[in-house]
Parts: C-alpha cells; structure tokens; sequence
C-alpha cells in the first residue's frame, strides 16, 4: 500500500483516501470484508471524482463497474483502442471486488449466523492478497492518468494560448 500512498502524497487532492487505505490494512487479517468493503470505496470514490472534475455526469445508482469506466473515458481512453480495453478490464476488477464484498460482507444484505461466521474463510490468504494488490494498481494509475493528464492538457491549453497571442 506504500506506492498508492505516495501517489497521495505526491498528489494531495487525494489525501482524504488514506483513511480507505489505513481500513484495508486494518483488518486484512481479523475481518477481511472490512478490507474488501473499503477497497470498493476507495475506487469508486476515484471514480467519482475523476468524473467530478471532468465533468462527467453519473447516474445516481451507478454501478461500481459503471462509474470505473465513465472515469477510464472521462480520462481520455477512447472505446476503440486497447488501453480501453485493459481499462473495461480494470472496471470488471473493481465491479468483482463489489461482488465479493456483497458476496462476504456482514452489512451487505444481512447474514445467517453460520455465513456471518464463515465469511472470511470464503477467501485465502492468496486471493486476500491479489483482490488488495489489483485494488492498488488499478487505484494507483487512475489518480497518476489524472494528475497526469490534467498537467498535460492545462500544459496544451497554455502553448494554443501562446500562439493566439502571437
């Protein structure tokens, strides 16, 4: 999680995702749906706010999987290419994390004791770890393609105004 973190601190706009990332790694171990639960939030939070700036109206019921990949367009990725096609992928990550979490969480729609119980087990050490991992990449590049871009096109906005100046 050192590597999303320090995206943060390069990019302050996004230091109130810390409290997501400090969840997740708060209860891998004792309560991974806690884990899973903020993974969700966290980029469907970068999600909403890549939108946000952008200008990119959501629907208010937007899916986790929807609003990744209104975020991967408002971004630039147009649909026929294959950064968008590992974007749509990206998107179904995230849309599977919400799965799993609907799937494990005890908030999510009520548990019988047994499945209250047993819902950590449902996901090994393994799994915990590559869900938390793509969680982090997908997190990672989504803030960077932002920062990224927006210095890319303010940058391209300031050289078209220099030529109408000249």
């Amino acid at each position: 999680m050192e590597k999303l973190r320090a995206t943060i601190e390069q990019y302050a706009r996004w230091k109130e995702l810390e409290q997501y990332i400090d969840r997740m790694e708060g209860h891998l171990e004792s309560d991974f749906s806690v884990s899973v639960e903020n993974a969700k939030a966290l980029l469907e939070t970068i999600g909403k706010e890549i939108c946000s700036a952008k200008q990119v109206e959501l629907a208010a019921t937007s899916s986790i999987n929807s609003v990744l990949k209104s975020a991967f367009l408002a971004l630039g990725y147009p649909n026929d290419n294959l950064v968008n096609q590992v974007s749509r992928s990206l998107a179904n990550i995230g849309g599977e994390i919400g799965n799993l979490r609907n799937e494990i969480s005890p908030t999510s729609h009520g548990k019988s004791l047994d499945e209250l119980r047993d819902r950590n087990n449902k996901v090994d050490a393994l799994t915990r770890g590559f869900l938390i991992d793509s969680t982090l990449v997908v997190a990672v590049f989504m803030i960077r393609a932002f920062e990224e871009r927006k210095d890319a096109i303010v940058l391209a906005d300031a050289d078209t105004a220099k030529e109408e100046l000249l």
